[in-house]
């Protein structure tokens, strides 16, 4: 996930011009099939840093659904994504 993340993140040319630094609080779901779904923010930092944290995330690839009894589950994730002027920061 996180060389994914690292691959997708964008830091918003605006934030980076505003020296903007923080953490986004993101929730999502890992769907039946894999999928990242319900991708929300829980705790922003501004709306540039937010929409790019949203869209690293949204565009992640399929997961191994969750498993539980021999049927596969949805599952929630909630993670940290920190925008640091000099590089990035998970968890």
């Amino acid at each position: 996930m996180q060389k994914d993340l690292l691959t997708n993140l964008k830091y918003p040319k605006s934030a980076r011009k505003s020296k903007v630094e923080g953490t986004v609080y993101l929730k999502f779901i890992i769907n039946k099939k894999g999928e990242v779904k319900d991708c929300t923010i829980l705790r922003g930092v501004r709306a540039d840093v937010d929409a790019a944290a949203l869209e690293g995330v949204s565009m992640l690839r399929n997961w191994v659904p969750g498993m539980f009894a021999n049927h596969n589950i949805n599952f929630q994730y909630v993670i940290p994504i920190r925008f640091n002027l000099k590089g990035w920061w998970f968890w």
